[in-house]
């Protein structure tokens, strides 16, 4: 049985991953268009949770499919390097996000990029 603030961490991050995912849809409004093709082969996540990253390898490998990078890196520095990452094209395919930081980057149009 999971602790429950394990038990809440592992719901955040799947509610989280399959938004993220759900964002990458067709265009709003084309009725008919399939989303694009669910990506093969490789997926980057990033997270600063190192106890999380076995859990996010099997939940993502068996909802996509593909292998799944798991990097992570100290919380300090997550958020400016994330957003450094996604600004200059190179960020990670999915990622961690703390509903405040969801809010604040969704205003923005960056949630889910």
């Amino acid at each position: 049985m999971l602790k429950p603030t394990k038990w809440i961490a592992l719901s955040l991050t799947t509610v989280t991953a399959l938004s993220i995912l759900a964002g990458c849809g067709g265009k709003p409004g084309a009725a008919g268009t399939a989303g694009p093709a669910p990506k093969a082969g490789n997926l980057q996540y990033l997270t600063w949770d190192e106890t999380q990253v076995p859990v996010i390898k099997d939940q993502l490998k068996s909802f996509t499919g593909a292998k799944v990078t798991v990097n992570t890196m100290p919380y300090d520095d997550y958020w400016t390097k994330l957003q450094t990452a996604i600004a200059g094209g190179s960020g990670p395919d999915l990622y961690w996000m703390t509903r405040p930081n969801y809010d604040i980057w969704s205003r923005l149009g960056a949630a889910g990029n």
